[in-house]
């Protein structure tokens, strides 16, 4: 986790003169006493018990279809199946709208970054 910090907080503010503000749950990996976190990143914490307050956590037993009960042996494999599943949900939301209860028009682009997965 503090390696991912470190890779957002150079990617978001290369010249690291924001303040970043990271909302997260709290996993293990996200309260850990031992967690670097960069000195202009700021984690702000859920209430437990709390996933409604995820936007992304209705989305996953949709990206988890794709790959569940399979044996994918290999990250890049792993990389191609979600990315094949997020670019078919994008181009499909009428699956997703019901999921998230989200009325209104979706976004018509999706940005998808798997690089750093």
């Amino acid at each position: 986790m503090g390696l991912a910090l470190e890779e957002f907080a150079r990617w978001a503010d290369p010249e690291g003169r924001k303040l970043l503000v990271v909302l997260v749950d709290n996993a293990g990996w996200h309260v850990a006493k031992r967690l670097a976190v960069p000195a202009n990143v700021v984690l702000h914490f859920l209430p437990a018990c709390t996933p409604e307050l995820q936007p992304a956590e209705p989305l996953w037993p949709l990206i988890r279809e794709a790959v569940a009960n399979r044996s994918i042996g290999r990250i890049d494999r792993l990389r191609a199946i979600v990315r094949t599943r997020l670019t078919y949900l994008a181009e499909h939301p009428d699956l997703v709208q019901p999921v998230v209860g989200f009325r209104g028009e979706l976004p018509r682009t999706v940005t998808i970054q798997l690089d750093s997965v």
